[in-house]
């Protein structure tokens, strides 16, 4: 079985601690902890690494969010088998911070990342909402507010969260969608028992 984690974000520096980079700030650091290098293919930075007898494929767009779905389609026509798993892990709005939800067939949300996503694929694909929602003040535009950078307590929130969602993909692996969804879904997140 392979398993295929697609992080929505945009590329450059500039961009690299905002709020609206949650997915591709969590691929880096899966890939770091793997020691596992990213390679330049169509559209996508890829890294691999192998969990047991799972390959996990990591991958970051190289277009900007709302094309972040450009060119998904010939890459999984390529890549995913019937028995593999096709992960999308992005920010949520609409979830606070500190919270996740794993989830299927849900809508975009206004989120332009996973409608590009949705609109490329035909469907809305099993994904990873991490909550960036601080309450933000009522005058800040939605686009202002993503695309700012975390504030320092923000990010270690957010720091903190990262080894939960390792777990929760090796859960996905090694247990299935049931046992990864009741994990990562619970507020607070359980530590994860290895830390």
């Amino acid at each position: 079985m392979k398993l295929i984690v697609l992080g929505l974000g945009n590329p450059g520096q500039q961009y690299t601690n905002t709020r609206h980079n949650v997915g591709h700030s969590f691929i880096d650091y899966f890939s770091n902890l793997n020691d596992s290098v990213f390679e330049k293919k169509t559209h996508f930075l890829i890294s691999q690494c192998l969990h047991f007898q799972t390959k996990i494929i990591l991958l970051k767009s190289t277009s900007y969010m709302n094309h972040n779905g450009h060119g998904l389609s010939n890459f999984l026509r390529k890549w995913l088998l019937p028995q593999d798993i096709f992960l999308v892990i992005h920010d949520e709005l609409n979830l606070a911070l500190n919270k996740i939800k794993l989830s299927s067939g849900k809508g975009a949300g206004g989120h332009k990342g996973v409608l590009s996503i949705i609109q490329e694929l035909g469907f809305s694909p099993l994904r990873m909402r991490v909550g960036i929602n601080t309450t933000q003040p009522s005058q800040t535009n939605v686009s202002d507010y993503v695309l700012a950078n975390f504030s320092a307590s923000e990010k270690d929130s957010i720091n903190n969260l990262y080894p939960k969602v390792v777990h929760a993909i090796h859960l996905l692996c090694d247990r299935g969608l049931s046992a990864a969804t009741n994990y990562i879904n619970r507020y607070p997140i359980p530590t994860p028992p290895q830390l």
